[in-house]
């Protein structure tokens, strides 16, 4: 599975939660303004607001998961000071 703890993208994506959050809340949110009864322009704004939030969240997981950057976004202590997914596969190779 994707959600593996024993592998470096696992540990990443369990350090992502809270990003996962946000974008899930972007997400969410925009399908329900969809169906709201309210003016055009109020709805394009909502849209690229939520577009934006939901972009700029999968790059914050991205990053977590692939660098563990930043750390006040990790939501354990114990789990900042883990090195990232690429990190630990450039150590594993070496080893090799």
């Amino acid at each position: 599975m994707f959600f593996n703890s024993n592998r470096p993208v696992g540990r990443g994506v369990a350090r992502a939660t809270t990003v996962r959050t946000l974008f899930l809340l972007a997400i969410l949110s925009w399908a329900l303004a969809a169906n709201l009864p309210i003016p055009l322009v109020a709805f394009e704004v909502i849209t690229i607001t939520l577009a934006a939030i939901a972009v700029l969240s999968a790059l914050l997981v991205a990053t977590l998961v692939l660098f563990n950057w930043p750390d006040v976004l990790v939501p354990q202590k114990s789990m900042r000071g883990q090195p990232g997914a690429i990190r630990e596969w450039i150590h594993r190779t070496q080893r090799q």
